[in-house]
């Protein structure tokens, strides 16, 4: 599920989606009637049949419908459903809305709306900041293309139904007040429909089990009904809520410590655990190893309204179970891996979150807030395939403390997205450029000082010649999207003195394919060569907790090896001379030259139209001090250095020019 904060917004799949406006129950506190309002591309009805509400329940097309409400554990909730494959062309928002009956939404206490697909929940939205509306928008469902997405608005009015309805066109009156019906009673509320063509499961991911005798769990076909006679799951005064889950294992409400225990056989693999808590005070939740000892931490937190998921591994041997410590009322159900909330688009949340990814390889932005505060919360992101046998199986991408703005790869999918923070975060996909493009334009090779320093800086290319330029802190991944051809590219890159520095190409399902950098050396400056795929683009994984910047350059920006030249680091040098010898000289990591002085260097020669990574020449690997002199064709060549401290080349046999 995802907890979006005002102004957020979600991508929601397009099918009937359920929708609970929801409130704690309290004796003289306003009760909120919620409805639906079908809205054009102008924001307005079409006609007073594009209002649904109590009296008038279900829209002409059957796309929309109030089905009434629930009560149960301190809590009532007003619920809707629109079928978004069924709305006409011409609707373009499907506004949801509410009256207070008998105060202000300032008065209405714990208000929030909650939207369900295939009976899991998809996208939650909590209003804090009401006051003197009567009237309230809380969310909108609108269009983006074939897409339908979520909306948290969040606004409303003092003047009540009226200022609503002349905002929207609505000739009808607006629900403010006890049912209008004709006849005696309330309105039996409508059982939601069954989907005439459901999609089939996906059978990649694990198939729920069916659950029929679970303690405290809510059994398919009975609580997905939002009516007030269905069944409540078992729960102690002011308990927190959820919608129904029709495949829930276990869904149990209270106030205090506890032991959970999920009766039904779990096969071994991955369950959700998503928990819902109010109030003030700690919650910790532990699950129990078979020596009833506190295993592993999954929530300990003392955030006043937490709404968060996290994954856990069935031993599939022995009933899975939960320890509760918290004074505060509580809500914990077991979920199939299936519930993961999918991701498609743009999800803007808070707190732990479990997602699901099933499109190709693709990028992922993230960005954190840090807690809120002071900015020194932590934020963690893994990935894991569907089944993974071990809860140590997650492949860890993101693990920072204080603000965090990265990009990660994700493989092909199907995948599990682990988040494991608190505060607010968003998480957006980013598409690749899998065509190919012309070749970049001939640069002329700068000017270079070939002072004898023992640490020389390489001239900077002009801006004009740089392809890529990026500088961050932390883990990322960047895409060279200029112009690109089959060939090689010179990749440089500094970080700071602080951690290490790992540098990957990634290849077309985003996984490690030739290593550029891997070093601990403080104040890292080092240039290396990368060859752009055929298909796509270039794309550079950046592995650090240090702060960097990346230059991606054409080959014309190569160090000119036209005499002697000193180096501290990897570095790529082009050469046009004649037939030659080149005489390299290595010092070791420390520099000293002495016999014996250890470390790593290695001298490649390569075609300036490389293609290939295994079409380089090896001419010198040392793993100490040393000198070697290699033979050097005619030119033109490039030049490949990978060195661990400083090394000297001087090419031999030239020409002497005044």
């Amino acid at each position: 599920m995802v907890n979006i904060i005002k102004g957020g917004n979600t991508t929601v799949p397009v099918q009937p989606v359920r929708i609970a406006v929801c409130h704690r129950q309290q004796p003289g506190a306003p009760v909120v009637n919620a409805y639906l309002l079908l809205l054009d591309a102008r924001g307005r009805v079409r006609g007073d049949a594009d209002l649904v509400f109590r009296n008038q329940p279900q829209h002409p097309s059957g796309a929309a419908r109030h089905l009434g409400p629930s009560e149960g554990g301190g809590q009532r909730a007003d619920w809707l459903e629109v079928d978004l494959r069924r709305l006409e062309p011409s609707v373009e928002r499907v506004a949801i809305a509410g009256s207070a009956e008998g105060g202000t939404f300032g008065a209405v206490p714990g208000l929030y709306v909650q939207l369900t697909a295939d009976d899991a929940a998809v996208a939650e939205y909590r209003v804090e900041d009401a006051s003197t509306e009567t009237t309230f928008v809380l969310g909108e469902l609108y269009r983006r293309g074939e897409r339908w997405k979520f909306r948290a608005v969040g606004q409303g009015y003092d003047s009540g139904p009226a200022g609503m309805a002349a905002d929207f066109g609505i000739a009808a009156a607006l629900p403010d007040g006890p049912p209008r019906n004709a006849g005696a009673g309330e309105r039996t509320p409508i059982a939601p429909a069954v989907s005439a063509a459901p999609s089939a499961p996906d059978p990649r991911w694990p198939k729920p089990i069916t659950v029929s005798k679970v303690r405290g769990a809510v059994v398919p076909g009975t609580a997905a009904v939002p009516a007030s006679s269905a069944a409540a799951p078992a729960s102690a005064p002011g308990a927190v809520v959820l919608p129904p889950v029709a495949d829930a294992y276990l869904e149990r409400s209270g106030r205090g410590n506890d032991i959970l225990m999920v009766e039904a056989p779990l096969p071994a693999g991955p369950v959700i655990i998503e928990v819902a808590v109010d109030g003030e005070g700690d919650f910790i939740l532990y699950t129990v190893n078979k020596a009833d000892r506190e295993d592993e931490l999954l929530f300990s937190t003392r955030e006043p309204a937490l709404r968060g998921r996290r994954l856990v591994i069935a031993s599939g041997k022995r009933p899975l179970r939960l320890k509760v410590m918290s004074g505060r009322a509580w809500t914990v159900r077991v979920l199939p891996v299936t519930a993961a909330q999918p991701l498609t688009d743009r999800i803007e949340t808070r707190g732990a979150e479990v997602l699901r990814y099933d499109g190709p390889p693709a990028d992922l932005r993230i960005r954190y807030d840090g807690g809120g505060g002071k900015g020194k919360g932590h934020f963690a992101l893994y990935t894991a395939r569907p089944e993974p046998a071990h809860r140590f199986d997650h492949e860890l991408h993101v693990s920072e403390s204080g603000r965090v703005k990265t990009t990660i790869p994700l493989n092909q999918g199907p995948l599990l997205v682990l988040v494991e923070t608190n505060g607010g975060w968003s998480a957006e996909l980013g598409g690749r450029k899998e065509q190919p493009g012309p070749a970049p334009a001939a640069v002329p090779a700068p000017a270079h000082v070939q002072a004898p320093a023992p640490a020389p800086q390489p001239v900077r290319a002009p801006a004009t010649d740089v392809l890529l330029e990026r500088s961050g802190r932390g883990y990322n991944v960047l895409t060279v999207e200029a112009p690109f051809r089959c060939g090689p590219l010179i990749v440089e890159a500094r970080a700071g003195d602080d951690g290490y520095f790992v540098m990957y190409t990634l290849d077309r399902v985003n996984e490690d394919e030739e290593l550029l950098f891997n070093t601990t050396q403080p104040g890292f400056h080092g240039r290396a060569l990368a060859v752009t795929p055929a298909d796509r683009p270039l794309r550079l994984k950046i592995e650090t907790d240090d702060e960097w910047t990346v230059r991606v350059l054409p080959v014309g920006a190569a160090l000119p090896l036209a005499g002697p030249v000193r180096g501290a680091g990897p570095e790529v040098m082009h050469y046009t001379g004649p037939i030659a010898d080149l005489n390299v000289r290595y010092l070791g990591e420390d520099g000293s030259g002495a016999r014996g002085a250890t470390g790593w260097f290695a001298l490649w020669k390569a075609s300036p139209d490389l293609a290939d990574f295994d079409d380089r020449d090896l001419l010198v690997n040392e793993t100490k001090a040393a000198e070697a002199t290699v033979p050097l064709t005619e030119g033109p060549l490039l030049i490949l250095v990978e060195a661990e401290g400083p090394w000297t080349a001087e090419v031999r046999g030239l020409p002497q020019y005044p």
